[in-house]
């Protein structure tokens, strides 16, 4: 292999509204940056045109060009048209930050010796270098870590030492590639996906210089019975993998998270609840949790490995939904909700990118990682800087306003804003910032879906609008409600028009 096939120049936003996104851009390749749909790195700043500017990867140089933006491309403090750079830069658009940085090149100087004992790992989740060639080099049959399980849901100990992992009962949970409209506010979470079939899962944003290239040192690896074989997801949090269980000989997505003295506890706590949630709902339309465990210094959440695609990534491209599908997608989401809901589970995080459609139509609830029983008691969604979690293009009034109060009336608020967008190939409402969307949520009334999509008859247009009121009591009071209105409205029985993918 040449040292030109070894350049991968990483973009990492280290500040914006997608703050912890990345992309790698092999040498020789070129990178739209803006917030098209047709641009390679798509952001959700609104400050960014759509063909904001490119980056090429040229051998040991980066090449930045302006693509005649709206406010200009600034790279380490210059605004130039053209800029070529023989290192690392950074460059400024809109109100984002991206960093440029090499992974593979050749170092000027010697890198700093690796200290012998062992490494406390980064909150990333990812393993260092020396980790991951002890696990390559280890035998298939080396025995696995025994499983334990805590005896309560907040009792995820701290690591007492490096290696030791804390306990994470059986469960698992499932996800979808990251929304394109998911703004800062939905940022504490870290799953991005690069493949089909997983998405963000709260717990913070990746750490510098950490991203895909890591994940995939664990390729090849064991852990626990599971050979992994591919990065599904990654994230701050850690990555999902495609795996293959080594005795069952079956392909599962696995969850991992590497637990350290620098994770945080509430993380660990959010994972645990993550893993017993999933494994506590059983229903066709949520993708199944098989399992969760330890080994050595990772836990995991064993979960189903769909083929599909999530509703985002099909808007993204320009995917016209047709009213017979959206209703046949709709149909068995609200009995998958109500499901939970009947187990007092709230969902909390109910988007287009959390809705998966197998390649025969079938949708699939994604996503447990915000999902919260009505009756616990101080488990907020709130991060440390009182920042909400969720998506606010598709949460509720009151889940923006109080996180840890809302109940099963918030996931017919956001379902219906998900089938809104799904008609009208837009979220009901967008801004620049996620301050402003959240203020439209809870004060601004969105169009009748109808108005944007005149096929779409206006009794099912009223149907989506009670669902989206800002009141609570003014909506549907339970999914099975919201179901039976959508059938009335409908002009076509469910299942009278199949959805298949693309």
């Amino acid at each position: 292999m040449s040292d030109q096939a070894k350049h991968v120049l990483r973009l990492f936003v280290r500040e914006g509204p997608d703050q912890g996104r990345e992309f790698l851009l092999a040498a020789g390749k070129p990178c739209v940056v803006g917030r098209g749909r047709k641009a390679d790195m798509r952001l959700t700043d609104g400050a960014v045109s759509h063909r904001h500017c490119i980056v090429r990867a040229a051998g040991d140089m980066a090449m930045v060009e302006d693509l005649g933006s709206g406010n200009g491309t600034l790279v380490n403090g210059k605004t130039e048209a053209l800029h070529a750079l023989d290192g690392d830069g950074v460059i400024e658009i809109g109100q984002s930050v991206i960093e440029l940085a090499w992974i593979g090149r050749k170092q000027e100087a010697p890198l700093p010796p690796q200290p012998s004992a062992p490494v406390v790992p980064q909150e990333s989740g990812l393993p260092s270098a020396s980790e991951a060639a002890a696990r390559q080099s280890a035998p298939a049959d080396t025995p696995t870590v025994t499983m334990r399980v805590p005896t309560d849901e907040c009792e995820a100990p701290a690591v007492q030492a490096a290696g030791e992992a804390p306990a994470v009962q059986d469960a698992g949970e499932a996800t979808t590639v990251q929304d394109a409209g998911e703004t800062p506010a939905a940022q504490a979470a870290g799953l991005e996906s690069t493949v089909v079939g997983f998405a963000p899962q709260a717990g913070g944003t990746p750490a510098h210089g950490k991203g895909l290239a890591a994940a995939m040192k664990l390729v090849g690896t064991r852990v626990a019975s599971y050979r992994l074989e591919s990065v599904l997801g990654l994230g701050g949090m850690g990555a999902v993998y495609g795996a293959r269980d080594v005795y069952a000989g079956i392909s599962v997505a696995v969850k991992l998270i590497q637990c350290s003295q620098a994770t945080s506890l509430e993380l660990l706590r959010r994972f645990v609840r993550e893993a017993r949630t999933g494994m506590a709902l059983n229903h066709p339309n949520v993708v199944r949790t098989l399992g969760s465990g330890e080994d050595g210094p990772y836990a995991y959440i064993v979960m189903e490995l769909v083929q599909g695609r999530d509703v985002a990534s099909l808007l993204d491209e320009g995917r016209r939904f047709r009213l017979g599908e959206v209703v046949a997608i709709g149909l068995p989401i609200c009995d998958a909700l109500s499901s939970a809901h009947v187990q007092g589970i709230i969902h909390r995080d109910i988007k287009p990118a959390n809705i998966m459609l197998t390649p025969a139509g079938q949708p699939k609830l994604l996503d447990l990682g915000l999902a919260k029983k009505i009756d616990e008691k101080g488990q907020s969604i709130l991060t440390a800087t009182g920042d909400v979690m969720g998506t606010p293009s598709y949460m509720s009034p009151e889940q923006a306003t109080d996180s840890k109060h809302v109940d099963g009336r918030s996931d017919i608020y956001s379902l219906a804003a998900t089938l809104y967008a799904m008609l009208s190939q837009r979220p009901p409402f967008d801004g620049r910032t996620s301050i402003e969307i959240l203020r439209k949520v809870r004060s601004t009334d969105a169009p009748l879906v109808s108005a944007l999509r005149p096929d779409v008859p206006e009794a099912f247009a009223q149907v989506i609008a009670k669902a989206m009121a800002k009141d609570p009591e003014e909506r549907h009071s339970n999914m099975v409600e919201f179901a039976q209105a959508i059938r009335g409205a409908a002009p076509h029985p469910a299942g009278s028009r199949s959805t298949t993918v693309q």
